[in-house]
C-alpha cells in the first residue's frame, strides 16, 4: 500500500509544475471575488494533477494486488470519476452549488448500489432526491 502511496505523492508532485505552467500559458485562473479565501490569481485546473495521481496509483494498485478484485473497487473508482469530470466541467464554467450537489449525491448512490445492494440505494436515492427538490424549491441559502 505504501509504494502506491508514494506513487500518488510523486506523480502529483510532477505534474501539478506543469499544469500551473499551462493554466498561466492560456490564464486559466480562479479569479478574486468576495467569496474566495485565496489572494491572487490561482490555477483553477490543479485537479486534474491530483486525479491523474489517484487514477494512475489506484491502477497500479490494483493490478498488483491480487487478494483485491477490480470490480470490488469499481463503484469507488467510477464514483471518483464522475466527481472528477463534474469538478472539472466546475472549474471551467462555474456550476451552481445545487448541481454539484446533485452530481456528488448520484455518485454516491451509485457506490450504494453496487456495493450496498439496490435497497440501500433506493432508500438514499429517495432522501437525496428529497433534499435536492427541498433546495430547488426553497433556493439556495445566501452566503454569509
Amino acid at each position: 500500500m505504501i509504494p502506491f502511496i508514494i506513487l500518488s505523492f510523486c506523480l502529483s508532485l510532477i505534474s501539478m509544475p506543469i499544469i500551473i505552467k499551462l493554466c498561466d500559458k492560456y490564464r486559466i485562473y480562479d479569479y478574486q471575488s468576495s467569496r474566495k479565501i485565496h489572494s491572487g490569481d490561482i490555477s483553477r485546473l490543479g485537479g486534474i494533477g491530483i486525479a491523474f495521481s489517484f487514477f494512475v496509483s489506484t491502477t497500479f494498485f490494483l493490478i498488483f494486488s491480487p487478494k483485491i478484485s477490480f470490480i470490488s473497487y469499481l463503484p469507488f473508482v467510477l464514483a471518483s470519476l464522475i466527481i472528477f469530470i463534474f469538478g472539472l466541467i466546475d472549474d471551467i464554467l462555474t456550476l451552481k452549488a445545487i448541481v454539484k450537489l446533485f452530481v456528488q449525491l448520484i455518485a454516491v448512490s451509485i457506490v450504494a448500489a453496487l456495493r450496498s445492494g439496490i435497497f440501500c440505494s433506493a432508500i438514499f436515492l429517495i432522501c437525496s432526491l428529497v433534499i435536492f427538490a427541498t433546495f430547488v424549491l426553497l433556493g439556495t441559502p445566501e452566503p454569509l
